[in-house]
């Protein structure tokens, strides 16, 4: 593939992620006067974090680093965008579901080997039998929780976390007729 070609797919990947990761469920902005302005910033700060820390995952790389990285990304955002966000804060939820979403694109792609965890969405917690709501999730325990629950449903299906929730995703895609 050609650098073009690459660069064209991995913006489209970054947007996919930034839309998942910031557009649904509890507000991400302190209120609705954010200026456009001030949230282009803060998409173009996620989309430049999210490259950042994906270079890490050239190589596999434990959960507990992936635990690590999550929080650290979280808590930078926060601290680099409080003045604009809900609460101050950038949750933990939305944090697990950028990285998890933009390095499940590169795992499924073939550029990254496979990632250690997956994104955690409404659709996937609720087939953990769990009420945590990602969008508000702001305790990286409540992340450990969900990702040990789901860790448990793919061990049932001899299937790794990231292989078990690209399953699941793929049926409750199709199932639901979107395409």
């Amino acid at each position: 593939m050609s650098a073009q070609k690459r660069e064209f797919i991995n913006n489209e990947i970054l947007t996919s992620s930034i839309v998942a990761g910031l557009g649904r469920g509890y507000s991400v902005y302190s209120n609705k006067k954010v200026l456009e302005k001030n949230r282009n910033e803060l998409k173009r700060y996620l989309r430049g974090k999210l490259v950042v820390y994906s270079k890490k995952y050239s190589k596999k790389i434990t959960s507990e680093d992936h635990f690590k990285s999550i929080e650290k990304f979280a808590n930078g955002v926060t601290k680099d965008y409080k003045n604009i966000l809900n609460d101050g804060y950038f949750m933990i939820g939305r944090a697990q579901k950028l990285l998890n979403l933009y390095l499940k694109f590169q795992w499924v792609l073939g550029w990254i080997p496979e990632p250690p965890h997956c994104p955690l969405d409404y659709r996937i917690i609720k087939k953990l039998d769990s009420n945590i709501s990602w969008t508000k999730m702001n305790e990286i325990n409540e992340y450990q929780f969900l990702v040990e629950k789901a860790e448990r449903e793919a061990k049932k299906q001899n299937l790794s976390l990231a292989k078990w929730e690209l399953q699941l995703w793929n049926s409750l895609t199709f199932n639901q007729g979107k395409f």
